[in-house]
């Protein structure tokens, strides 16, 4: 965002967070999360996208942790007063106010400034002292601002509203020159001065805008525009780094599978030779029950005759203990032939690792197609004025489409009271508005694909956050409570 932004999202998220209590902070990769009972608030000063934002409200609120730990005790409780930009510049102030028991009043000022790589968070108390950063300035730095303790002082090149020169250059250097002739500077006061929350602008190619710099522009409601959006750019990072864990690991589990087999080989390898040896010893003695311990058996070698030890339970025939190694033997020549088997598969898995994993598509190669999104079997897609309606044609695929494909802002329709498909309208945002006639088209594909024989039916619809499973029924089976009905009749059926 850039100034004229960030003041726009200001003045209008101060009317749905002021005078809420923060319940909990997080402040991570450049991003400084605050929870409401409500809603959350974002104010991401070094990580894109720059500016204020906000998400739904978090069911848990984190356990500060890290350095921001300092920062969640101090503002635990406090009510949100104003959200402000104080000078003509990429810097946000939230005024924070606390009562407590002694009827004394607390405040505390948590300034963003909003500069990407040398963006900074701050807390400062009433004298605007600095009681906690995101980054300390080192103290051999002679124009060092944040300090500990210091008054905070804006950077150099900031300017006061006052003696702001010209309001264009609150515009990013890349819209300025659309804007600084003819009404640009008009339309910019209108846009500080005008209504709180009015629509912005979404161009092609551009992140939304409070103006509209292109004739082509689409309108786009103020809190459509401010909706926090987790960035591709962060979560390939963690992403990235979980493949490498599983990489590694699988890599140790195959080294220790390898090591086992190799011992398992070498003792393998040396039984059936030996068994071999001790049975053809005993089979040139006459066959006897031997009362158990040690015998001395004649051994023929082709350098003449030997002696061999061998170790006979007792109660045990001679010849049957040689048989019994014998089997011995036999197995452990199955079990090497095994072992080798499995050696060469773990050591062509290892081999084959580096290109084995899957690789998540957020942290795939640039440039590199990416496959397309393929819907289970017995799901159907149409397209209408640009909102795409999807649809199931049996229990399962419904139920694959309303609890793992759908999403929350999605609108679900269905035909009311009889067994038929679901129906879903994507929404790439929950303020986002669904035309009548496309509502009206996914209504007529409930109705067609459903049990009923009349020419025309109530249809119920209702955002898919509103339907849950049956807690008794099979595959497909919903319940909801909060919906609107629509009467349609079956396409190609006219009114007598």
């Amino acid at each position: 965002m850039d100034t004229l932004q960030l003041f726009a999202a200001a003045r209008c998220l101060q009317e749905d967070f002021a005078q809420q209590s923060v319940r909990g902070i997080a402040a991570e990769r450049g991003t400084a999360v605050l929870y409401f009972a409500r809603k959350r608030l974002h104010l991401a000063y070094q990580a894109s996208p720059l500016g204020l934002y906000w998400s739904e409200a978090a069911s848990a609120v984190p356990k500060p942790a890290g350095p921001a730990a300092l920062l969640g005790q101090k503002l635990a409780g406090f009510r949100l007063l104003a959200i402000e930009v104080p000078w003509a510049d990429r810097i946000l102030s939230l005024q924070f106010r606390h009562t407590g028991l002694d009827r004394q009043e607390r405040h505390w000022q948590l300034l963003a400034e909003c500069f990407g790589g040398q963006g900074a968070l701050l807390l400062l108390d009433e004298r605007e002292q600095i009681h906690w950063a995101s980054r300390w300035d080192s103290l051999d730095q002679g124009a060092g601002r944040i300090l500990p303790q210091a008054r905070y002082r804006p950077p150099a090149a900031t300017s006061r509203w006052d003696a702001m020169e010209n309001p264009v250059f609150l515009l990013h250097p890349a819209r300025r020159e659309a804007l600084s002739g003819g009404d640009g500077p008009a339309r910019i006061d209108n846009v500080l001065h005008g209504p709180a929350c009015a629509d912005w602008w979404q161009s092609s190619g551009w992140e939304p805008y409070p103006l509209a710099v292109e004739p082509v522009a689409v309108a786009l409601p103020v809190r459509a525009a401010t909706h926090w959006q987790e960035p591709q750019a962060a979560s390939r990072a963690p992403e990235a780094a979980a493949v490498e864990q599983a990489r590694q690991r699988e890599e140790r589990r195959l080294q220790r599978r390898l090591q086992r087999l190799q011992a398992d080989l070498l003792r393998w390898q040396s039984t059936p030779a030996e068994d071999r040896r001790e049975a053809t010893a005993l089979f040139t003695l006459p066959d006897r029950i031997h009362p158990g311990g040690v015998l001395q058996a004649p051994e023929y070698r082709p350098d003449g005759v030997g002696q061999i030890e061998l170790d006979i339970p007792a109660g045990k025939s001679l010849h049957d203990h040689a048989r019994e190694l014998l089997r011995r033997a036999q197995r452990a020549q199955r079990a090497e032939q095994r072992i080798r088997a499995e050696i060469a598969a773990v050591e062509k898995a290892l081999a084959a690792l580096p290109n084995r994993l899957p690789v998540p598509p957020s942290v795939s190669t640039p440039g590199k197609k990416q496959p397309a999104q393929t819907h289970l079997q017995g799901i159907e897609e149409r397209v209408v004025e640009g909102f795409t309606i999807l649809w199931g044609k049996n229990a399962r695929a419904n139920e694959y489409l309303t609890f793992r494909l759908g999403r929350s802002q999605d609108l679900w329709l269905h035909v009311q009271d009889l067994q038929g498909s679901h129906v879903l309208i994507r929404r790439s945002h929950p303020q986002q508005t669904v035309p009548p006639e496309v509502l009206r088209t996914a209504a007529e594909i409930a109705l067609q694909h459903s049990d009923s024989q009349a020419l025309s039916a109530e249809v119920d619809w209702t955002e898919l956050r509103h339907v849950n499973r049956h807690p008794q029924g099979g595959q497909g089976r919903v319940l909801y409570r909060q919906f609107q009905t629509l009467r349609v009749r079956r396409p190609g059926s006219a009114r007598k």
